[in-house]
């Protein structure tokens, strides 16, 4: 899989290298944009451990250096600095990566980019405004998540900028394919100079965290207006990989020291984004299977859908009510996430918009899964189960989180 991964690469790259034989055109130019989003926020919740209040800024900026040949190819660079004064100095560009894109023969990356399982897929959080309801990252930040409860309703990570090679076909009648390749999901950039292994080929240097390795991802999408009134997309993804549990030997986040192996990555997903004149809908089913799951547990990854509505008011003012459900398999039966989202969107003047959501969100977990989780003192990461990086008391908890913001775009 990893050779034709890239002997792929490598024709898509002489093929758009092919069509820049001409040296006339327009020279590489620096355009910035990028957003900033303000809110506050108030959260009522059953399982109390954070405050009731928060004040949130994020953002990012966006730098893309490209030019253009007298024949239609475009090519640059572009970086993604996140605006996040939270996170580490490590982690402040979120994706850097070159492309060279051309009508005729497509889109070519390289570098820390999304993945055409994002990239090539539509839902029902891309419905909503406001903050992206359990599309964004916040809400796990706000309300305390019980162990074993995932309600990430994408097959990509939260994260999905790993280093990889991304090729996107043209759009021919409406329909588009992609495919990416990550030979590890874990590394950023580029490969860490440490050795993952000792001389006695003990693990000391590694992801924390468990990992695929060769990772090839596909996305077909069909776009299609009927009429003036009614635009409809039919978007399909998947990945498979090679699962690795995490390499790291410490007493935190150790699970190669055990012996213990998971199961590799499969998984999909279906979306749909229909457009009939004021309204918008957005839906998506997806399944992970068991993706990256001890082999010695019958537990399951995350499946689950998503499915919101949008209408606009005006041409200045968005409504628009969405739906979550996730579950899956844990200790002596399911772990569940509902959450209901409602947004409302203004915008003030062009690029400044006023923003309100509300989210409803019902998490379930399992007693058995409680006691699983309470029998380690791993802090950061477990290696019973991989979504049981919360602390043991986290049990089920319905929060209810209110946000007013505004969102600015340039």
């Amino acid at each position: 899989m990893k050779i034709k991964s890239i002997i792929l690469a490598s024709v898509s790259l002489l093929a758009l290298s092919a069509t820049a034989k001409v040296q006339s055109g327009k020279g590489p130019t620096l355009k910035i944009g990028g957003s900033l989003t303000a809110m506050g926020i108030a959260t009522n919740q059953q399982v109390r451990t954070t405050q009731n209040t928060n004040v949130f800024t994020k953002g990012n900026i966006m730098f893309n250096v490209g030019g253009e040949s007298s024949n239609g190819l475009t090519y640059g660079a572009a970086a993604v600095l996140e605006l996040d004064r939270a996170k580490s100095n490590s982690d402040r560009i979120s994706e850097a990566y070159v492309y060279m894109t051309h009508a005729d023969t497509g889109t070519f990356m390289i570098g820390d980019v999304n993945g055409v399982e994002k990239t090539l897929m539509y839902t029902g959080v891309d419905v909503l405004g406001g903050n992206g309801g359990p599309g964004s990252t916040d809400l796990s930040k706000l309300v305390n998540t019980p162990v074993g409860v995932d309600y990430n309703s994408s097959i990509a990570p939260s994260e999905d900028t790993a280093s990889k090679i991304v090729y996107i076909s043209p759009n021919v009648s409406g329909f588009q394919m992609g495919l990416s390749f990550t030979p590890n999901t874990a590394n950023v950039g580029r490969t860490p100079g440490v050795r993952y292994f000792s001389g006695s080929a003990t693990p000391n240097h590694g992801p924390s965290t468990r990992y695929s390795v060769n990772q090839l991802a596909g996305a077909v999408s069909y776009n299609k207006a009927v009429n003036n009134d009614l635009n409809y997309g039919l978007y399909l993804a998947g990945t498979t990989a090679e699962g690795k549990p995490a390499q790291t030997n410490d007493s935190v986040n150790g699970e190669q020291s055990t012996g213990f192996k998971v199961h590799n990555e499969n998984q999909w997903q279906f979306g749909t984004l229909v457009d009939y004149r004021n309204f918008q809908f957005g839906a998506t089913y997806f399944d992970k299977g068991n993706s990256l799951i001890r082999t010695d547990r019958k537990f399951t990854n995350t499946h689950g859908y998503n499915a919101a509505v949008g209408y606009n008011l005006a041409s200045n003012t968005n409504v628009s009510l969405g739906w979550t459900h996730t579950q899956r398999k844990v200790q002596n039966g399911k772990a569940k996430a509902d959450i209901a989202t409602a947004t409302l969107d203004h915008v003030i003047v062009p690029g400044l918009v006023g923003f309100v959501e509300v989210d409803y969100m019902k998490l379930h977990t399992t007693p058995g899964q409680l006691v699983l989780r309470g029998t380690t003192t791993t802090a950061a990461l477990t290696s019973s189960d991989i979504y049981d990086n919360y602390p043991s008391n986290n049990k089920n908890n319905i929060a209810t989180v209110a946000m007013v913001g505004t969102k600015i775009r340039f």
